[in-house]
């Protein structure tokens, strides 16, 4: 393991490593997807590799040259132990300078709604564009927001208080409470955590802001930051997307990039 420190981005807050990683377990499906994703290329790079749930994954293929970036010291520490093959760097998404590149660059769970703005996407593909291999693949998957987007109604303030998960962390067992507030003409939610200790009923407050995207922008913001859309996929089982479908994956290359 490597860490490399460049500068890191304010995009999400800190959020305690130990407790982040036991609330944050991923969705069903998509270490194995991200394995598939990964067939035929000799090398990867995660951005918002978190806690290496997913490089874990990677790190099982053969011959796969896995690297991992992550702006929270605490989640690469974890990284470390659960993914020791791993390269790991600490920086922002949006700029950072690797000096190689890749045949993928994966951004899983919802890793890309850390981005506070569209100038932010844009600038992330900007530097993902540099550190793709000609005919490199960029994957990444968020939930979708379409639905929701277009038929929820407006929010004027912060919802009730909603028990989520209940985990063992920190040698304690803790009931997690989510709420969350909701800005449509930002397409920003702001959802926060609490964790309550059962042992002594002591709290942790962590808060993640989120920028979501709506599939029928992926288009024309990709195209923006030099990237053809190749496939947009409703699920960990590759099916197309539609307007039911919880989640999307978009599979994007580089305009003009020669194989």
């Amino acid at each position: 393991m490597s860490l490399e420190t460049v500068p890191a981005s304010t995009a999400c807050p800190s959020y305690p490593p130990a407790l982040y990683a036991a609330v944050h377990t991923g969705n069903p499906g998509d270490a194995a997807y991200y394995q598939r994703a990964a067939a035929g290329a000799r090398s990867v790079l995660e951005l918002g590799c978190g806690y290496g749930r997913i490089l874990e994954a990677l790190t099982e293929l053969p011959a796969l040259e896995v690297h991992g970036l992550d702006r929270d010291p605490g989640l690469l520490e974890l990284a470390a132990q659960r993914a020791p093959k791993a390269l790991l760097a600490r920086g922002d998404m949006r700029r950072f300078e690797l000096d190689r590149r890749f045949d993928r660059v994966f951004i899983p769970y919802n890793g890309v709604y850390c981005l506070a703005s569209e100038a932010d996407f844009l600038e992330m593909l900007g530097c993902v564009r540099a550190h793709l291999e000609p005919g490199g693949l960029l994957v990444f998957d968020a939930y979708a927001a379409d639905a929701f987007h277009e038929e929820a109604e407006d929010d004027d303030g912060w919802d009730e208080p909603t028990l989520v998960k209940t985990v063992r962390a920190l040698g304690d067992t803790w009931d997690v409470y989510e709420r969350s507030r909701w800005d449509r003409d930002a397409q920003r939610i702001d959802a926060r955590y609490t964790h309550v200790a059962q042992k002594d009923a002591r709290e942790v407050e962590a808060a993640i802001p989120q920028r979501y995207l709506r599939t029928t922008e992926l288009t024309e913001l990709l195209q923006r930051g030099g990237f053809d859309l190749v496939a947009l996929q409703g699920g960990f089982d590759q099916v197309a997307y539609d307007e039911s479908a919880p989640l999307f994956i978009a599979i994007a290359t580089p305009i003009g990039a020669e194989e």
